[in-house]
């Protein structure tokens, strides 16, 4: 995810080589059929959907997207869900839209439903594409002017077990705290913050209230 090389690659090219000069949009998906959705689609209530476990799409899948937009741009000025409510009362997937200056993030995410559609950010000097919000494995950028795709970055790694999720993180917790890097663990928390008040505020925003909000 954020800890990737390559989406580490991706901040450098958007931010630091600004390879698409201004800005104009960006669509991030992830939405995948759970098969805990079936449970609920048979009458059943898991714990994922369940408002008293403080479940749904939003808060467990989402949180990928709306990470990924947020370290990639930072905190939107303000965000928008159009969500698909089960039978539970909580989310089982939809649409975000997060309102930065001069443009605007599209976000696909969900449970209930699956999306082979890649990640996208769009500027005055192209497109540059992932094929996912995790394990990316390819950058590319397409150059309108030149009509010229360059692929920026391919599989960086082989990994034994083929199941080794979320391995960056893991290592990079991991370096935070041994070697007692308290500026990179305030900028991971500074994110994680905003992520927590953008999926909060959507969730209010469409009457997804937990029992434990009240807490």
């Amino acid at each position: 995810h954020i800890q990737e090389a390559n989406y580490k690659l991706l901040q450098k090219f958007v931010n630091e080589e600004k390879r698409l000069g201004p800005i104009y949009g960006a669509s991030f998906t992830y939405a995948s059929f759970s098969s805990r959705y079936t449970n609920v689609l048979n009458g059943e209530t898991p714990n994922i959907f369940s408002l008293d476990f403080s479940g749904g799409s939003l808060v467990d899948v989402g949180v990928y997207p709306v990470t990924f937009a947020v370290a990639l741009f930072g905190e939107p000025k303000s965000q928008t869900y159009a969500p698909y409510i089960c039978r539970t009362g909580v989310d089982a997937g939809g649409v975000i839209t997060l309102r930065y200056e001069g443009f605007g993030v599209q976000i696909n995410q969900a449970k209930s439903y699956t999306s082979t559609a890649p990640c996208e950010v769009y500027g005055e000097q192209g497109t540059i594409t992932t094929n996912s919000t995790t394990d990316i494995s390819t950058i590319k950028h397409f150059n309108p002017h030149t009509k010229n795709t360059e692929e920026l970055a391919g599989p960086y790694k082989t990994v034994q077990k083929p199941n080794v999720n979320m391995e960056e993180e893991a290592v990079e917790f991991a370096r935070i705290m041994n070697e007692k890097d308290t500026k990179a663990a305030a900028e991971l928390e500074r994110i994680s913050n905003i992520v927590l008040r953008v999926t909060t505020d959507l969730r209010r925003q469409n009457g997804i209230l937990y029992p434990a909000d009240k807490q």
